[in-house]
């Protein structure tokens, strides 16, 4: 009967030190940052208006590995989005920094390959435009600037793409 509670006192001792010891791993573990999870997305971009709507169509992004999700935003080819929001605009990239017509900005890329992945929130604001994300966050629509000012005059104030362009201040660009 000794012998038997020396081993369980031996095993509720190691029992009671791996604990210890899982606590403590799980503690240095939320020190070290986790992997990103990257999620395939779709960019569209608003090609015009129609009586009942508007007419998306897909952004020419033709690079790999495609537009994708990190965390709360979509990342996608800068130079694709550009040709949409800012036709005739050339984009390049310095130091991890986008640069728009040669000139710096505060945006970062992700390179893949030589081409440079952005965030589809960031660049579509730093061009004019507004990026409205579906409600999964899988999906954006881009409204070039011009878009939103063709927009603005019949515009439902109670729709998420008014309310938010006016948050960002982006009808300021067309005159009104």
């Amino acid at each position: 009967m000794r012998c038997l509670r020396v081993a369980c006192l031996s095993f509720v001792t190691a029992l009671g030190a791996c604990e210890r010891d899982r606590a403590a791993s799980d503690r240095a573990a939320e020190t070290v940052p986790k992997a990103e999870t990257v999620i395939p997305a779709t960019v569209n971009f608003l090609a015009g208006f129609v009586d009942d709507g508007v007419v998306e169509r897909r952004a020419p992004l033709d690079s790999t590995p495609g537009p994708y999700v990190v965390g709360r935003d979509i990342y996608a080819d800068a130079q694709g989005m550009a040709a949409v929001l800012a036709p005739g605009s050339h984009i390049g990239s310095s130091a991890g920094r986008l640069t728009i017509d040669g000139r710096a900005t505060n945006i970062d890329t992700r390179q893949h390959g030589s081409v440079a992945y952005v965030s589809v929130r960031k660049l579509a604001r730093e061009l004019g435009g507004y990026a409205n994300f579906g409600p999964d966050g899988r999906d954006v629509t881009l409204w070039p600037g011009s878009r939103l000012c063709e927009y603005l005059p019949e515009a439902d104030t109670r729709a998420e793409v008014y309310r938010g362009a006016t948050a960002e201040g982006l009808f300021a660009q067309c005159g009104r």
